[in-house]
């Protein structure tokens, strides 16, 4: 024979929903925080990771950094399927100056 549980009551079961006081800080929903541009945004910032133009705890890896370079840099437009050309032109930013910087900042 199986034990019978008491019901839940109600109650109960309110206080466990998460309230939106409940929140570490106010949540941004923006359109650059969802949709297409966030994900473009952060195409764009790990590539700039793995090209080694910002600072990064990762370590770098020799063929992804060139790859990463020559993408950021216009080398890559034709042989891929989204150019770095199509995502600074959706972020609103100039992909030759963000070419300008990468080659400035990432040793040859």
């Amino acid at each position: 024979m199986l034990p019978r549980f008491a019901p839940v009551p109600t109650t109960l079961l309110a206080s466990a929903a998460v309230q939106p006081s409940q929140w570490l800080g106010p949540r941004d929903v923006s359109a650059d925080t969802r949709g297409v541009r966030a994900l473009l945004a952060e195409l764009l910032r790990e590539a700039l990771r793995e090209a080694g133009a910002v600072r990064s705890r990762a370590p770098l890896h020799a063929r992804r950094q060139a790859l990463a370079v020559a993408w950021l840099t216009g080398m890559l437009d034709a042989d891929v399927v989204l150019p770095v050309a199509v995502v600074c032109d959706a972020l609103g930013i100039d992909a030759s100056v963000l070419a300008a910087i990468v080659r400035a900042r990432v040793a040859p």
